[in-house]
């Protein structure tokens, strides 16, 4: 029995069984009736059947108060039959057997049947915001197209519920970590009335240019029993267009890519303090402080690590520009380098006081920017 056929009435952990009586039945008529339940002991309910003249039937007896049914005609509902959730159904069966036999007991019948919880269904499909299928299969998203959205550092994905999902459900959605393809990101999702209504979940995978995405989701019962897990293929390539992106705390991920890119921040910030900046903010050749003016002021605090954790690569000097109304500070690890040859006309080079992994780390800073190192 799959999910939403146990669903009908409302609840997949149960079910209703109807025992159909034969219209012979007379009062006195007894009927035994065994309801077997996962995880529950077999105890048999002894019930005498009652007919009046107008062929209504009735059940009495003292196993009657412990049964929860309705008659409809000649047919008694069982109601809240307990079913499991499980991926092994022919091992957990729930079955009802019904002895009927007449009031001296000396002629009756007997029918039994039993039913199984099917293993959850598979999430359908995924659908897709940004990209296309290219020829291997796998959904390509180039730059252009990840900006679709205004967000190049992730794009949006729906993974549509499978028919027998019902409220309460969890969805899983892991996919690999662009900044380290040797883990995975996960998300979990509690299945709404409202997911239920859109028949999808909406989830954000992060998107980093040059890197090769495995999304694999899957579903999970409240009770811990587990759909198979589908697996859909990102591909994110690098057109080496330079871009600029403002600075978003809320983002777990903002990334550059091949081109010379750059990174706006247009608030106070200190990137010492930023959690894990080296998965937050990667690739990027430039810093932009704010817009010019007093309203735009920004005050810039980075270390040597914060540098090469914004470049992602030791030999880049990272490029702060601005204007007169902002500063840059450094925790007394920054020098002015005694070689200015290779600075721009309207910069200054600087050097760290330490080195990093035995390199000096170098930022060049716009001379209108004010520094206090």
């Amino acid at each position: 029995m799959s999910r939403d056929e146990v669903m009908k009435d409302s609840s997949f952990r149960s079910t209703t069984v109807s025992i159909n009586l034969p219209s012979n039945v007379v009062t006195g008529d007894k009927i035994r009736l065994t309801i077997s339940e996962p995880g529950k002991t077999d105890v048999p309910k002894e019930l005498t059947i009652n007919k009046d003249d107008n062929g209504n039937i009735a059940l009495s007896g003292n196993d009657a108060a412990s049964l929860d049914f309705i008659i409809e005609g000649n047919s008694i509902k069982l109601q809240k039959v307990a079913m499991l959730d499980t991926d092994k159904p022919k091992e957990i069966f729930t079955s009802v057997k019904a002895e009927l036999t007449d009031s001296d007991g000396k002629h009756g019948s007997s029918s039994a049947d039993q039913a199984a919880l099917l293993k959850m269904q598979d999430i359908k499909a995924m659908e897709y915001t940004e990209g296309s299928i290219n020829k291997d299969g796998a959904i390509e998203i180039d730059r252009a197209q990840n900006k679709a959205d205004k967000d190049i550092s992730s794009t949006k994905i729906f993974m549509r519920l499978p028919d027998d999902a019902v409220v309460g459900d969890k969805m899983v959605i892991s996919y690999t970590d662009p900044d380290d393809n040797t883990k995975n990101i996960t998300q979990e999702f509690l299945i709404s009335e409202q997911d239920m209504s859109l028949g999808k979940i909406e989830a954000t995978i992060l998107t980093k240019p040059s890197s090769d995405i495995t999304v694999a989701s899957k579903t999970i019962s409240e009770d811990d029993i587990e759909s198979s897990t589908v697996t859909f293929k990102l591909k994110i390539t690098d057109d080496k267009v330079s871009d600029t992106i403002d600075y978003d705390a809320k983002k777990d991920g903002i990334y550059g890519g091949l081109g010379n890119d750059t990174l706006v921040f247009n608030a106070d910030i200190d990137l010492s303090k930023v959690n894990s900046l080296n998965k937050k903010i990667d690739s990027f050749e430039m810093i932009r402080l704010g817009k010019d003016g007093v309203a735009g002021a920004v005050k810039l605090t980075i270390t040597a690590q914060d540098v090469l954790d914004v470049t992602d690569k030791s030999d880049t000097i990272l490029k702060i520009i601005g204007d007169g109304n902002d500063k840059v500070e450094g925790k007394g690890e920054w020098a002015l380098s005694a070689d200015q040859t290779k600075t721009h006309a309207g910069f200054k080079l600087y050097d760290s006081v330490n080195q990093i992994d035995g390199k000096t780390v170098q930022i060049m800073i716009d001379t209108d920017i004010k520094t206090d190192f």
